[in-house]
């Protein structure tokens, strides 16, 4: 074969292999439309993009930490009513023992009862509010509210024996006509009104207003999970 005709050849193949990329390129651009004659056309933006996603997260995570402190405030201040009942029957007792008023006894039986009865009321959902059991909670504070009954209120520091405010019930160890009684109500005085300082504190805590989860460092189980994705650096699927 002569030289002209593989020179023809040649000619005829390049053509042949341009009019292929030619015809990929068009099939490219008709299933893809920011592909334009071999030019990359840039994506229209995203109906979401990253920054939406954590707005949405930031956001529900406030609404649920705006409940959370509804709620903490809410038992807060039914602790404290509780609280301030049990200190107005603590004083009672007080002005009874501190008189030496021993023929009284069954008014202090019957006082120390009703401080039993309101240290085990329980809230509206079943919980209890004065046991020992009950941990409030909000986005700067925590407690745990200590029992106040007179199992747990009375104790004397460094006192022994350790009395409580049950053993000035009949038959207990501080009866009437007994000594230390005004000792033992004065300590559950002093214990309870730190109870209420703590409870009053938290419940002003839970009326102001939520810090932001992007800065609080402890708020809500579901503000710390929010963080945990942005830190991951996962992109777009900050939610799935």
């Amino acid at each position: 074969m002569s030289q002209t005709s593989n020179d023809l050849l040649t000619s005829l193949g390049g053509m042949r292999s341009m009019r292929l990329a030619q015809m990929a390129r068009e099939s490219a651009a008709a299933r893809d439309p920011s592909v334009r004659s071999g030019a990359t056309v840039p994506p229209a933006p995203s109906a979401t993009r990253t920054g939406d996603r954590v707005d949405i997260d930031f956001a529900r995570a406030n609404s649920r930490l705006a409940a959370d402190q509804l709620r903490a405030g809410q038992t807060a201040r039914a602790v404290a009513n509780g609280l301030s009942e049990i200190g107005g029957m603590l004083a009672e007792v007080k002005t009874i023992v501190d008189n030496k008023q021993s023929d009284k006894q069954i008014e202090v039986d019957a006082i120390l009862a009703d401080v039993d009865r309101v240290a085990g009321a329980t809230s509206p959902d079943g919980a209890k509010l004065l046991d020992g059991s009950l941990v409030l909670r909000t986005a700067t504070k925590t407690i745990a509210v200590p029992g106040v009954s007179t199992e747990h209120l009375g104790e004397v520091p460094d006192s022994d024996p350790s009395y409580r405010l049950k053993d000035l019930k009949t038959g207990g160890r501080l009866a009437s006509g007994a000594s230390g009684r005004s000792a033992v109500v004065n300590a559950a005085i002093t214990q309870l009104n730190r109870v209420q300082s703590d409870v009053r504190e938290l419940a002003f805590s839970a009326d102001s207003p939520a810090p932001d989860p992007r800065q609080a460092r402890d708020v809500t189980e579901y503000a710390r999970q929010a963080r945990d994705r942005i830190i991951s650096s996962r992109g777009v699927d900050l939610i799935a």
